[in-house]
């Protein structure tokens, strides 16, 4: 594999990502958790910056340009949600929709991690030992974003997706993620 074919392919899915983040945010922010929406926003930031430095390293270090290729939509977000209004949602529906994303959110980290692994091995058999360290940072990132999935899965899943237990920590959640996101841009 090129080191243009490695980076197409880390680049197309990390479109996929923001777009995943995105849409995550706005379910969210529909479902009325505001600090895990301001979450995903952080990640929709964080991802968005960590693609544009990618591919600024790719044309610095290897004078080439990437290709986006074409990026599948997500789709998280069914398509009868866009008919009602946020009072509308019983909390059944918001319980069943954060177990079903939590879901979701690790099998994106996990699929991530493993491209990126898979992108590394192959920057190491085509001896780009430079790019492979490069996207060992990614494996890094994606790893500890895993990890703090499954905490808070974990966490929510001991309570039984209480929504009074959720709630109560939307306030800390986004004033933490609103501080997260202001140090991304200063």
């Amino acid at each position: 594999m090129t080191i243009k074919e490695i980076y197409e392919k880390i680049i197309e899915h990390q479109i996929e990502g923001v777009m995943f983040h995105e849409q995550t945010s706005k379910m969210l922010d529909f479902l009325g958790f505001r600090g895990l929406k301001m979450w995903q926003e952080y990640r929709y930031f964080s991802e968005s910056a960590e693609m544009k430095s990618i591919n600024r390293y790719v044309t610095n270090h290897h004078s080439i340009m990437i290709r986006e290729g074409e990026p599948k939509d997500p789709e998280l977000i069914p398509m009868s949600w866009y008919g009602y209004k946020r009072e509308e949602v019983d909390n059944r529906t918001k319980q069943s929709a954060l177990k079903d994303l939590f879901a979701r959110l690790k099998a994106w980290e996990t699929e991530t991690k493993m491209l990126y692994c898979d992108m590394y091995k192959e920057a190491c058999d085509g001896n780009y030992i430079a790019d492979a360290v490069k996207i060992r940072e990614l494996i890094c990132g994606v790893d500890k974003e895993l990890k703090h999935i499954d905490k808070r899965y974990i966490e929510y899943k001991t309570v039984d997706f209480d929504l009074s237990y959720i709630m109560e920590q939307q306030w800390y959640l986004k004033d933490k993620y609103k501080h997260k996101q202001k140090e991304l841009f200063c």
